[in-house]
C-alpha cells in the first residue's frame, strides 16, 4: 500500500486498476509496457491508491523485469489479474472541505497529494482523532 493511502474501512484487498499504463506519467510506465507489450501481456495500470496483496511469487516475479517499472502493475500483469476497474482514489488538487469530504464519501480509502495534503489534514483529524502508535 501507499504511504498516502488512509483506509476508511478494512481492506477488500481487491485488485483495482484504472486505465492502461500509456496514461501514466510517472518514469516507469512507459518501459514496463514496453516490457509487458513484449512479452504479450495486458498492460492496465495497477499503480492506484488501493492497498493490494503480493504473494510468495513476488521476488521471482518482479526479478523477470527491468528495474525502472511500477511495481503494481508489473506483478498483476504478470499474473494477468482480471482487476475491478476504478477511478485512482488520490486527491490531486485543493478542494473545499465538502468536495473533499464527498469525494471520499463511502470510498473504501482514499489518497492524498502534495497539493491536497493541507485541505484535507482538518478532515483526517476529524475522522482520525487518536494518533496511530507509528505515528511521530
Amino acid at each position: 500500500m501507499n504511504d498516502d493511502v488512509y483506509l476508511l474501512q478494512p481492506p477488500d484487498y481487491k485488485y483495482h486498476y484504472h486505465g492502461d499504463l500509456i496514461s501514466v506519467g510517472e518514469a516507469g510506465a512507459r518501459p514496463l509496457r514496453n516490457q509487458l507489450l513484449n512479452m504479450g501481456l495486458p498492460t492496465k495500470n495497477f499503480d492506484g491508491h488501493y492497498p493490494l496483496v503480493y504473494k510468495q511469487d513476488f521476488v521471482q516475479i518482479l526479478d523477470k523485469f527491468a528495474h525502472d517499472v511500477i511495481v503494481k502493475s508489473a506483478y498483476c500483469n504478470y499474473l494477468q489479474i482480471e482487476g475491478e476497474y476504478v477511478p485512482d482514489n488520490k486527491l490531486i488538487t485543493q478542494k473545499r472541505e465538502e468536495d473533499i469530504k464527498g469525494f471520499i464519501h463511502g470510498r473504501p480509502s482514499f489518497s492524498t497529494g502534495a497539493h491536497s495534503l493541507a485541505r484535507t489534514l482538518p478532515i483526517l483529524h476529524e475522522y482520525f482523532p487518536n494518533k496511530s502508535r507509528y505515528e511521530v
